[in-house]
C-alpha cells in the first residue's frame, strides 16, 4: 500500500539513490503540550502522514524538551516550529511548506485602538504570559507584567488591572478564553505579527524529506491548511 501511494505521488521528486525500503516504518514527533493550535497542528500533520502511508505518533512535552529530543534524535522531528529554528538545532531539516501560522495578537476589553506594531502598546498596561520571549521583547521598557497562567491574565483584564493582553498565539488565546465565562473581551486588529510555522525532521530521515514535502505541497495547493484553520475558528464561533 505504501509503495502504491508513493508511486501515485510521482517519482520525480525522489532523491537520487532513494529506495522504497527507506520509507520509515513509523515517525514519532515532538509537539507542544496543549492548546487549540496544537490540536490543529496535530490534525493537519496526521493527515499528511496518513496520505503518505507512514504511521505517525505525536508526543506532547514542554517546548524546550521537545526541541532537544528532536535534535538529539530521541524523536524523529518537530511538529511545528519557526523557519530558522535549525540555526540553533542543526540536526533538524525543515519541510519547506508553512502549514501553520502563529499570530501575535492583542486582547482588550476596555480600550480600542488600531494595532500598529509593538510600539502601539506603549501607552497601556500590558499583561504577558511568563516565558513567551517574543512578547517580552516586544514590550521591553513598557508597563508590562508577566504571570504564569493565561487564566490570571483574563482575571486581571476583566478587573481592569491591565488594559491589554499581548499573546503569541491567537488560536491558543481564544481557545483558552472560550473555556471561561468572561464577556466583552476581543482581539484587536491587525495582528502584531504573523509567523509561519514548519514541520522539521531529524537528519536521519533526510531521504524522506522530499516525500513528505510533496504531500505538504499537494495539501497546500488544494487549500487544505487554510480550510482546516478556518474550521478551527468556526468551531470557536469567531472569525479568523
Amino acid at each position: 500500500m505504501r509503495l502504491f501511494l508513493i508511486l501515485a505521488l510521482g517519482l520525480s521528486f525522489l532523491p537520487s539513490g532513494f529506495v522504497f525500503g527507506q520509507l520509515p516504518d513509523t515517525i514519532t514527533l515532538s509537539q507542544h503540550l496543549k492548546g487549540l493550535g496544537v490540536k490543529l497542528s496535530d490534525r493537519m500533520i496526521s493527515e499528511a502522514y496518513r496520505r503518505v502511508g507512514v504511521p505517525l505518533e505525536i508526543e506532547h512535552m514542554p517546548s524546550k524538551r521537545a526541541l532537544v529530543f528532536a535534535n538529539d534524535g530521541v524523536t524523529d522531528g518537530e511538529a511545528q516550529r519557526i523557519k530558522n529554528i535549525n540555526k540553533h538545532y542543526p540536526n533538524l531539516i525543515r519541510v519547506p511548506v508553512a502549514y501553520m501560522w502563529a499570530e501575535q495578537v492583542v486582547l482588550s476589553k476596555n480600550v480600542d485602538f488600531k494595532v500598529d506594531g509593538c510600539e502601539s502598546l506603549r501607552p497601556y498596561n500590558i499583561g504577558l504570559r511568563l516565558g513567551v520571549i517574543a512578547m517580552e521583547e516586544c514590550t521591553k521598557g513598557m508597563k508590562a507584567i508577566s504571570v504564569a497562567k493565561v487564566d490570571q491574565l483574563f482575571y486581571m483584564l476583566d478587573a481592569g488591572r491591565i488594559d491589554v493582553i499581548a499573546s503569541g498565539g491567537k488560536l491558543f488565546l481564544l481557545g483558552e478564553l472560550s473555556k471561561t465565562n468572561y464577556k466583552g473581551m476581543k482581539v484587536l486588529s491587525p495582528p502584531l505579527k504573523r509567523i509561519p510555522l514548519y514541520h522539521f525532521l531529524h537528519k536521519k530521515h533526510k531521504d524522506f524529506v522530499p516525500v513528505i514535502t510533496k504531500v505538504f505541497q499537494a495539501m497546500e495547493k488544494e487549500g487544505y491548511f487554510i480550510r482546516e484553520r478556518a474550521r478551527a475558528f468556526e468551531e470557536l464561533g469567531v472569525e479568523d
